[in-house]
């Protein structure tokens, strides 16, 4: 059984926010030690950039001006692949590139005396860009990838994701991923269409001040870390490595509080249980992830469940919150609903339980070994809500036992023990 337990309540706190894109200096990526003021440099010098090209004033080869742009992106902060980028950066082992991405890298000397990071940033990029005047693009904007590698990635028409990162403890180096690769362009390294006059530049999208927009922009969902599951193709949740794990250890969190007897109630504290299973995401069951995203994109409660499962849904109308965040405050709305009952020594689905707080024994019924979740974009945005669905592996019914009390960990399956070394509660595989 593959677990990633809580470590404590504090834990929750260390888990790290996946939000969309700002539209001004609040990214909400994970990575505090940079600044939102940083990054709103990197994204501006890219679009001004970029707009340059598209309006036909980009000098390429001196005194040779590139065409205008018919389909020239701009570009969105993507704090997935800024993850993406940090790890490649700091813990190179545990990340590569995504398929078909673009990367550049540079030394940059960010620590010591530096009061101005963005200026010295936009240097260096700078540099990078000026490769754009080696070759006469003017005619045609098809780069030379031996020499103009750095400016044709950040110049890529087809290009709208991207993030820079640097660290100044683990390297000396700025790194920027970009979600297209001039060489898999359909013309390969032609890095955009061009159009012999100005009013026909951005024709055929949504444009502003020159450059294609994506409304809405859509986080990557290919980046590193990946996916729990191995193969996500064959069944597809719509979740990011964070929310799988963020599903899965909060999941544990709360049949861990049951476990160890600190799982709240309507009068205290609820007797501890002697069997509760350290669960796993679900990657096993054929299309039950790709099952559970259609579930939440349905939009309608009741959500019935896939057979063989039970259900829970959460629905925020607060628009602003990310997935994360609304799949977060739905498994703890969920966890909190012990706090309406008396669970007393006999737990079962009945009664106050059954009616009053059926999504917190589904979540810990003891039965239950794997919990798979989705969570909508824009599915159910004319509705007026997003909605987290958690599924799992055991379809409880009313009389069922929830959970057996007793001793912590007294009863543990075989082949399972308990996981003191980790807090304690659960029986889990021996580690």
């Amino acid at each position: 059984m593959k677990s990633l337990a809580f470590q404590g309540i504090a834990v929750i706190a260390h888990i790290l926010v996946d939000v969309p894109i700002s539209t001004a200096t609040e990214f909400g990526c994970k990575d505090t030690l940079i600044s939102d003021k940083w990054r709103e440099a990197v994204l501006n010098f890219h679009n001004n950039n970029r707009r340059r090209i598209a309006e036909g004033n980009q000098v390429s080869e001196p005194g040779k001006v590139m065409p205008f742009a018919k389909d020239m992106n701009q570009l969105y902060w993507d704090c997935n692949i800024e993850y993406n980028a940090y790890l490649i950066n700091c813990e190179p082992t545990k990340a590569g590139l995504p398929q078909d991405y673009g990367k550049i890298s540079a030394n940059i000397n960010l620590g010591g005396k530096c009061t101005d990071p963005e200026g010295t940033t936009r240097t260096v990029l700078q540099n990078l860009w000026n490769e754009v005047k080696l070759k006469d693009l003017s005619a045609n904007p098809a780069i030379d990838p031996a020499t103009q590698e750095n400016f044709g990635i950040m110049a890529n028409g087809p290009t709208t994701g991207f993030a820079c990162t640097y660290n100044k403890k683990c390297s000396n180096n700025l790194v920027c991923l970009y979600n297209k690769e001039p060489s898999t362009n359909n013309q390969a390294n032609v890095l955009y269409e061009t159009v012999a006059d100005a009013a026909d530049i951005c024709n055929g999208c949504d444009c502003v001040n020159h450059l294609c927009t994506q409304n809405p922009y859509k986080l990557a969902d290919d980046t590193y870390p990946l996916s729990l599951c191995s193969n996500p193709q064959q069944s597809d949740d719509g979740m990011t490595n964070e929310m799988q794990a963020t599903a899965e250890d909060m999941v544990n969190y709360y049949r861990r509080l049951v476990g160890s007897g600190w799982a709240p109630d309507k009068n205290g504290y609820a007797l501890p249980a002697k069997k509760m299973i350290a669960v796993g995401y679900d990657c096993d069951t054929a299309d039950i992830g790709t099952k559970t995203k259609t579930l939440a994109a349905t939009c309608q409660a009741p959500y019935a469940p896939t057979a063989g499962y039970s259900v829970s849904y959460y629905e925020e109308r607060n628009l602003t919150k990310t997935r994360l965040e609304v799949l977060r405050e739905g498994i703890k709305r969920w966890a909190e609903q012990s706090k309406l009952v008396d669970l007393g020594e006999t737990v079962t689905f009945t009664g106050d339980i059954e009616t009053t707080a059926p999504d917190f024994a589904e979540m810990v019924d003891e039965q239950v070994t794997r919990v798979v979740c989705s969570v909508t974009d824009d599915d159910c945005l004319k509705q007026g809500f997003r909605v987290a669905v958690c599924q799992y592996n055991n379809p409880i019914t009313s009389g069922d036992t929830v959970y057996t009390t007793g001793k912590t960990c007294s009863a543990c399956p075989t082949g399972l023990k308990c996981d003191n070394d980790i807090g304690g509660g659960l029986c889990d595989v021996p580690r």
